[in-house]
């Protein structure tokens, strides 16, 4: 487990570049969030719900932390390959909710 701490941060990070992002946390354990920026979520006050359902649309189980974060706390058991792919869908939601702005 702790060898893919890392992995997960290092595979999220880009996410805090996003102009629907905040901050990404990880780094402690096998979980990550990715905090919805705070402009973002007073103008359109559905937005977390609306990722929260995309990201799991496309199979990845997250869930809402305060109405601020998006939590995902992968299985011990996850292949390198796996948590690219909850990144690529991560980052595919914010892009897909960012066009719908």
């Amino acid at each position: 487990m702790a060898a893919l701490e890392p992995v997960l941060a290092r595979a999220l990070a880009p996410l805090a570049g996003h102009d629907l992002a905040a901050e990404v946390r990880a780094g402690t354990g096998l979980l990550a969030a990715v905090e919805i920026a705070e402009d973002a979520r007073a103008a359109d006050p559905g937005l977390a719900a609306r990722l929260v359902a995309e990201i799991r649309e496309r199979g990845v189980v997250t869930r809402l932390l305060r109405g601020a974060a998006l939590q995902v706390s992968p299985p011990f058991v996850i292949t390198e390959g796996e948590i690219g792919r909850i990144a690529e869908v991560f980052g595919a939601a914010f892009d897909a909710a960012a066009v719908s702005r």
